[in-house]
């Protein structure tokens, strides 16, 4: 829809109730530079939350959709110093990249729609790869203790099944 505002204007609305909010767009995403790397995205959340951090007192709340949510997911595990997480259209695992669909179909669906631009990314290919197993919700999920979890998912998402928001939600610790 043309007329929705999407993030920037999720941001502004968030403002407005009150709260503090930094929208950026991962590697490879929008209008960032580099290749997708699902490692990559965790490294660029730890990057976000430190300059979060250096600049409030408040816990940041990490509010994410699909495979950021996931990233939000594996990363609150290493992080305690967490407001809550809000999970939208979070997918449990990567099997659809992993398995259905392959990770070389994956990888040349992703070059077509410019989220890798290096024609010699991923240099490590077997790495890369790695990753969609390594940055799993589902596993991760249930080692984040007593952190506020809020999942989301419409039942007509094309992209992760709502099967996947059911089972996070049987493995998250309350308050969930």
């Amino acid at each position: 829809d043309p007329q929705d505002p999407g993030y920037p204007g999720l941001a502004e609305d968030l403002v407005q109730l009150g709260f503090q909010a930094v929208m950026f767009n991962f590697r490879g995403a929008g209008e960032s530079s580099g290749d997708f790397d699902i490692r990559g995205w965790v490294d660029d959340l730890k990057t976000v939350i430190a300059y979060v951090r250096s600049r409030t007192i408040f816990l940041p709340i990490l509010f994410g959709f699909s495979a950021g949510a996931a990233v939000s997911v594996c990363l609150a595990v290493e992080d305690s110093r967490l407001g809550g997480l809000i999970l939208c259209g979070c997918p449990a695992d990567f099997s659809g990249i992993l398995v259905e669909k392959g990770p070389e179909e994956f990888l040349a669906h992703a070059r077509s729609v410019g989220i890798i631009r290096s024609s010699g990314f991923p240099r490590d290919y077997s790495a890369w790869v790695q990753g969609f197993r390594e940055v799993c919700a589902h596993d991760c999920i249930g080692r984040i203790g007593g952190l506020s979890t809020l999942i989301i998912h419409g039942d007509n998402d094309e992209v992760v099944p709502v099967e996947d928001s059911y089972r996070l939600y049987e493995r998250a610790h309350e308050p969930k």
